[in-house]
């Protein structure tokens, strides 16, 4: 019985770590961004989904480790990781069909991050990547280090 467990318990905390790498695949193909701005006036609503769906996902990896360091690490990572996917695809996109790949991004024409993006929040400098994406990283994996413990 304790090794059923072992093997589900497994699988369960996979599933929880590959859920946003999956997610940045599927709305890259399948979903836009687009709908009304939260009063912040920067992000959108979809991102009040996100938040709830990491949320959802970091609390399922808690039930299955009873571990709350590796929860919060997963919340902290998961928005990383599928912006990381989704703009590996993108440039990917760019790579191999550099005419067309605008259509599939609203007009866009960079391949990759730029300074003026919508999503370098803060508009800082760019550094190969956004900087909140070093912060994330670093935070995450200060977090999975604890969740060892």
């Amino acid at each position: 019985m304790e090794f059923n467990l072992l093997i589900v318990t497994v699988i369960g905390v996979l599933i929880t770590v590959l859920f946003p790498h999956v997610y940045g695949v599927v709305e890259n193909r399948l979903f836009k961004e687009s709908g009304n701005t939260i009063p912040s006036g920067h992000f959108k609503w979809y991102h009040v989904y996100l938040g709830l769906t990491f949320g959802c996902n970091a609390f399922f990896a808690y039930a299955l480790t009873y571990n709350v360091w590796f929860a919060i690490a997963l919340f902290v990572y998961s928005p990383l990781a599928l912006d990381w996917v989704w703009w590996t695809i993108r440039n990917y996109d760019f790579k191999k069909d550099p005419e067309g790949a605008p259509e599939k991004y609203n007009g866009e024409t960079n391949p990759w991050h730029e300074q003026v993006d919508w999503d370098n929040y803060g508009g800082f400098e760019i550094v190969g990547c956004y900087i909140w994406w070093y912060v994330f990283a670093a935070i995450s994996i200060i977090l999975f280090c604890f969740s060892l413990v």
